[in-house]
């Protein structure tokens, strides 16, 4: 068990407060809150929040999770690691849905990390009752804090997976590139005409929860490298589809159903 944590938290968007106030449920758990728009140093609830990097020396964390947005992460951290004296007693942590860039930040600098990536937020997820949500561990990370957060988030019931860096970013091409791109391509054909029908209705509600997504959040997804690689792939499914809509062609859409049948049944 850690003993005495003090936990230095950067940013206090949706996801860095739900952080702060969880992790400062814990006994023996001093938190505070490093966030650039907050304009005085101000107590919230159980932790700390202020924009003075001076304050931010002088408390002298054991642990920093980063929880600034995707395209502020490497920045953020840059605030911060000069004002770190003795790195080696310090662990680095982020929760980056593409890993990237914190991965050759944390080489280059020779950083003991814990990655994670919480896939769970406030537009979808019912941060009040998480059971059955899950939370990517990325490999390598640093073991005592790897389990402090295994246990924390082990009381929400959370689904717990581990894949390395690069096993991560390929993964969120998939699962979160592919819904988001489908999603956005069929608002974009979507008008304001009232269509009955649960199916529509269903793609409807899907499409409409991505879209209350943070534009910075849904660029973090779709500017994942590997993304352009599955636009092919869906653009590759649409040609092959027009193809057999255009030439009536009964026996290849059997053969395509078949192979997608296979593929989600």
């Amino acid at each position: 068990m850690l003993e005495n944590k003090k936990l230095l938290i950067i940013g206090h968007g949706r996801m860095g407060k739900w952080f702060a106030k969880e992790l400062s449920k814990i006994e023996n758990t001093e938190i505070m809150v490093y966030e650039i728009q907050k304009q005085n140093f101000q107590k919230s609830g159980n932790y700390v929040v202020t924009n003075d990097l001076r304050k931010v020396s002088e408390f002298i964390p054991t642990f920093i999770l980063n929880c600034a947005s995707l395209s502020n992460t490497i920045n953020a951290f840059g605030d911060i690691i000069d004002l770190i004296k003795d790195k080696k007693n310090i662990v680095f942590g982020d929760i980056a849905s593409i890993k990237n860039d914190v991965k050759k930040f944390y080489q280059s600098h020779n950083l003991r990390y814990v990655s994670f990536h919480p896939m769970f937020g406030p537009t979808f997820a019912n941060m009040g009752n998480l059971k059955g949500e899950n939370v990517i561990f990325i490999s390598g990370s640093e073991n005592k804090y790897f389990e402090f957060f295994k246990s924390f988030f082990s009381k929400y019931d959370l689904k717990i997976h581990s894949l390395s860096f690069d096993e991560h970013d390929k993964m969120m091409a998939y699962s979160l590139s592919v819904p988001f791109i489908s999603s956005l391509v069929f608002a974009g054909r979507v008008d304001k005409t009232i269509v009955p029908g649960t199916t529509f209705a269903k793609h409807l509600s899907i499409a409409k929860g991505v879209l209350m997504e943070d534009t910075d959040l849904i660029s973090e997804i779709l500017f994942n490298s590997l993304t352009v690689e599955e636009i092919g792939r869906i653009n590759s499914n649409l040609e092959y589809l027009k193809h057999i809509i255009m030439t009536k062609d009964k026996e290849e859409l059997e053969k395509f159903l078949n192979k997608l049948r296979n593929n989600v049944l």
